[in-house]
């Protein structure tokens, strides 16, 4: 683990809109991913694993519509996975686990075609 620590500043979602990749993984961040992640749509990857993010996936995820990848396991996620998740069309790998996500997967899940790992 890394010694970065606090909440995420919201400029990083809002600053950065040419961002690829961001990759966040394994510190003590906190707080939550608001629905300014929407506004990366040039997003590829993103690593927020292994941290103590909260709350809700914000349902502006589906505008990343270019993510190869969503690693957000290991975090303190909750509530249902929102459909819209269904939009990342270029989603190839995504890992959820070690949240406490509830309620059904969202049918919209099958549309992502290239998904390799789920």
């Amino acid at each position: 683990k890394s010694n970065v620590h606090g909440i995420l500043p919201r400029e990083v979602f809002t600053g950065l809109n040419k961002l690829k990749a961001l990759d966040l993984s394994a510190n003590e961040l906190e707080g939550t991913i608001g629905k300014e992640l929407g506004g990366l749509d040039e997003l590829q990857d993103l690593f927020l694993y292994d941290n103590d993010f909260s709350g809700y996936l914000p349902p502006e995820i589906g505008k990343c519509v270019n993510m190869f990848n969503l690693y957000i396991n290991d975090n303190k996620f909750t509530g249902n996975l929102p459909p819209e998740i269904g939009n990342m069309a270029q989603l190839r790998g995504a890992s959820l686990f070690n949240n406490t996500f509830s309620g059904p997967i969202p049918t919209t899940v099958g549309n992502l075609k290239k998904a390799i790992a789920l």
